[in-house]
């Protein structure tokens, strides 16, 4: 075998047992069930719910519709989900996130 190879598996070993002593370390935390709206963005900024539209974060500009937050402005990308969390936060969320983390009620 390869002296390199072997000497890339040992790092790569020792990567592993430090990233699983770290995960042991931290402590666990299930996200609590919340109840949130949300509509999923098509494209067409006029097909999405009032709510959403009249919502004091939600913003549009030549470039699409955005959010305008404390950490700045995040794009709303189509197919993107918009939630408004239980303090009326407003944020978007990938599909792909959005189904592992969300239910339909």
């Amino acid at each position: 075998m390869d002296k390199s190879f072997r000497k890339d598996e040992m790092m790569l070993t020792e990567k592993v047992k430090t990233f699983k002593k770290m995960m042991e370390e931290l402590e666990k935390y299930r996200r609590k069930p919340n109840i949130v709206h949300s509509a999923q963005y098509t494209g067409d900024v006029d097909k999405l719910p009032d709510e959403i539209k009249n919502h004091k974060m939600f913003k549009t500009d030549k470039e699409g519709p955005y959010i305008e937050t404390l950490e700045g402005n995040m794009r709303i990308s189509k197919g993107d989900f918009i939630v408004i969390g239980i303090k009326d936060d407003m944020f978007p969320v990938k599909p792909s996130i959005f189904k592992q983390n969300y239910t339909k009620e």
